[in-house]
């Protein structure tokens, strides 16, 4: 596993505004963390501000800045070129000198309310759309085989506050492509494009702050060979789960190609998956399928 190590220092109370955390991967370091080995991922959850503080959060390649006043919220963002990389750090409250560089360099927007209080949360949720995934190298199933594999797609961090949750904003940690998927200009949906291992083992994954992974059954029932260069992922149908070790999973898909290679019937599997450790729900789905199910043009879901 090399250099990649992760420091850390224990939280105080997280309304006391006093939590000096970082881990995760550097901007030099390979991914080299699997899901197996992950430690909890503190971006996520109910902190604490008093008044005039501000605090960051860095998770994967975005900067979160949140300035509290006594009458309104300020928030700030920038984001790094690097789609990998898997910094997990939080500064709470950030020094002086930090903050007024913040403000120097970017545009913070206002969120104005009656009062304060000192309560934020941050957590994770999915795509608006769904999420075009390109493996890193396509690959061929064979007629009457099935295959699984983990597909991972970006994730939008959602920030409310006070008691209540009052939503400020949800962004995207890393803003994808547009992309328009479907047989042609006319028929298809606009979604957001990624990329993806496609792994088929589970201590390959490669853990990101921000991004989910999905377990993908392909069962190709056809009679001809199903080659798989691109998968429309409904992550709007999907829901979020966290585990004990800060990984971030999906519902399981199971995509089953019909004899006639013309359809194809996508089931969500509800729950967690049995590789997420210790899961709690985190966000719901966008969207709801009838009974978990979708039946779709085979044109609609691969290319």
């Amino acid at each position: 596993m090399g250099k990649n190590v992760f420091k850390f220092t224990k939280p105080l109370d997280p309304l006391c505004g006093e939590v000096p955390i970082c881990f995760g991967l550097g901007p030099d370091q390979d991914c080299g963390m699997t899901m197996s080995a992950v430690v909890h991922a503190a971006c996520w959850g109910r902190f604490g501000l008093a008044e005039g503080q501000t605090g960051r959060w860095t998770i994967g390649p975005m900067t979160l800045w949140v300035k509290r006043l006594s009458q309104e919220w300020r928030l700030a963002f920038e984001r790094v070129d690097d789609p990998e990389l898997a910094l997990v750090e939080t500064a709470l409250p950030c020094k002086t000198e930090e903050v007024e560089a913040a403000e120097a360099r970017l545009a913070f927007e206002r969120f104005l309310m009656r009062d304060t209080t000192a309560v934020l949360h941050l957590s994770p949720a999915q795509a608006d759309r769904s999420v075009v995934v390109r493996p890193s190298t396509p690959f061929h199933l064979l007629p009457r085989q099935e295959t699984t594999i983990f597909v991972s797609s970006p994730l939008w961090v959602k920030i409310e506050v006070n008691e209540e949750k009052k939503m400020l904003k949800e962004i995207p940690i890393l803003r994808p492509s547009d992309t328009w998927f479907g047989p042609s200009t006319r028929e298809g949906e606009l979604c957001y494009s990624g990329q993806t291992q496609a792994r088929m083992i589970e201590d390959e994954i490669c853990f990101r702050p921000h991004r989910a992974i999905t377990p993908v059954t392909i069962s190709n029932e056809a009679r001809t060979v199903l080659n798989v260069e691109k998968i429309n992922l409904p992550v709007t149908y999907l829901s979020l789960y966290g585990t004990a070790g800060g990984a971030l999973w999906t519902d399981s898909v199971q995509v089953k190609l019909a004899e006639t290679p013309l359809m194809a019937t996508v089931t969500i599997q509800p729950g967690p998956p049995p590789q997420a450790q210790e899961p709690a729900l985190t966000f719901p789905p966008r969207l709801t399928a009838g009974r978990g199910v979708l039946t779709r043009a085979m044109s609609s879901l691969f290319a």
